[in-house]
């Protein structure tokens, strides 16, 4: 099968670029990565694709107007939490224009949506380790990593507990709740996943009901936690992360039988988090 891929990377993922990697890694399938700004006809007609993915983030006219001529085509869509509000119209696009959509796919389903939705990953995935070396050199203790649900409470201890730190994120063009709490570091996964092992340790702030590409990024790096300020938000992450990497992996800041030798936990990503097991997840899901 031959997958055409709008580009729908984030300051926060790759996603994208490594399904279509993962993609062609595999026998007997085929995948383009392309702008979101390039024709998707010129490119459609040049590919001619089984499936098109798309994103709500990288979704245009054009790919509408295309399915809609081409029956034969299906239509996946990558769905992520910044823009659920757009679901209810791609779904009426999708109904009224007959577009085959065998299902919408991300971290988490969406509460209004009708197309059926798979959830190819409760986590994501390592994306970048692999082809990424380090560009700095310096050596500091600690950094603090800001994802999207952090707030100044999060932050506030950090301050009371230590005097030298950083406080570091991704999130820069998402829409976030830290928006407003200054960083020393603001960068791109692609460009701050060479910083990580430059700290002794980096703890996560922040973190929800998944656990981002960043997380999975940096705990190959150094040591790598989060911390939760919530005593019932706490519980939920921890058991999340239970059911992920295992029982006996404590990775809570809090605890004070957190890890600190990170081998199993490691070996654990290696073989159950890699972008193959996504794509993996994703071919089972396809209608045959």
């Amino acid at each position: 099968m031959k997958f055409l891929i709008t580009d729908f990377e984030s300051t926060s993922s790759t996603e994208a670029e490594c399904l279509t990697s993962e993609l062609n890694a595999t026998v007997d399938h085929e995948a383009l990565l392309i702008s979101p700004r390039e024709s998707i006809y010129d490119n459609a007609d040049r590919f001619n694709p089984d499936y098109i993915i798309s994103s709500l983030s990288a979704l245009s006219k054009g790919i509408i107007d295309y399915l809609s001529e081409n029956k034969n085509v299906k239509f996946l869509c990558h769905v992520t939490d910044n823009f659920l509000k757009h679901i209810v119209q791609l779904e009426k696009h999708i109904i009224e224009k007959e577009i085959c959509c065998p299902f919408m796919f991300g971290p988490k389903k969406p509460l209004v949506s009708k197309i059926p939705f798979k959830r190819i990953n409760k986590a994501a995935n390592l994306d970048l380790l692999s082809s990424v070396k380090n560009d700095c050199y310096y050596k500091y203790d600690m950094a603090f990593f800001l994802e999207k649900g952090s707030t100044y409470d999060d932050v506030s201890w950090c301050f009371n507990e230590f005097n030298k730190f950083h406080l570091i994120s991704n999130k820069i063009s998402e829409l976030s709740g830290n928006d407003n709490i200054p960083k020393d570091i603001l960068l791109p996964e692609k460009e701050i996943i060479k910083l990580y092992s430059n700290y002794d340790t980096v703890v996560f702030l922040g973190i929800d009901d998944y656990i981002p590409e960043s997380f999975f990024n940096c705990l190959m790096k150094t040591k790598t936690y989060y911390r939760c300020e919530d005593e019932e938000e706490e519980n939920q992450v921890d058991d999340m992360f239970r059911k992920i990497l295992g029982e006996d992996i404590v990775l809570n800041y809090k605890k004070d039988n957190k890890i600190t030798n990170f081998d199993k936990v490691r070996n654990t990503v290696l073989q159950k988090h890699l972008g193959a097991n996504r794509v993996k997840t994703l071919l089972s899901q396809l209608p045959k």
